[in-house]
Parts: C-alpha cells; sequence; structure tokens
C-alpha cells in the first residue's frame, strides 16, 4: 500500500486499504530516529528515507519490515542529515 511520513516524530505509516501501520523507532530501534525529512520508494518496493539519523532503508515487503541505517559512523556519508 502507500506510504507517507508520519509527521515530526511520527515515523512511516503504510495504509494497505483496510489498516493503518506505523514503523517507527518505539517498534524498530534500528531506526535511530522517527523523524522522517523525505523518502522514495524502489523499483523493489524498499523505501529510502533521509532521517535525523541518517540514510534509512527499510524493505517492507516482508513482515517485520527489515530497517537498516547508513550514517556518518557506519558509511562513506559525510554527515547524519
Amino acid at each position: 500500500g502507500p506510504f507517507s511520513p508520519g509527521g515530526f516524530e511520527g515515523g512511516i505509516s503504510q495504509f494497505n486499504g483496510d489498516t493503518w501501520r506505523n514503523i517507527s523507532n518505539i517498534d524498530f530501534p534500528a531506526m535511530g530516529t522517527s523523524t522522517i525529512h523525505d523518502m522514495e520508494r524502489d523499483a523493489d518496493g524498499v523505501i529510502w528515507a533521509a532521517s535525523d539519523g541518517g540514510l534509512l532503508r527499510i524493505d517492507p515487503n516482508v513482515d517485520p519490515p527489515v530497517i537498516a541505517r547508513f550514517n556518518a559512523g557506519n558509511s562513506p556519508l559525510v554527515t547524519n542529515v
């Protein structure tokens, strides 16, 4: 289903036509933060999200979603924002 940023500190919300699912750092600590500034979905359905904690790769095609966080400490990114 479609995804949308959940707003300030809201993570990412998904609507499947029936119900909403929220993906945030409360249930998924690997995110590091729930503040999402922008996001794009690639051809495989993977979500790439810009957050305060770095770049997030979220695979919502599995349950629970698989989340990886890339930041200045573990990747070539210069900053986390």
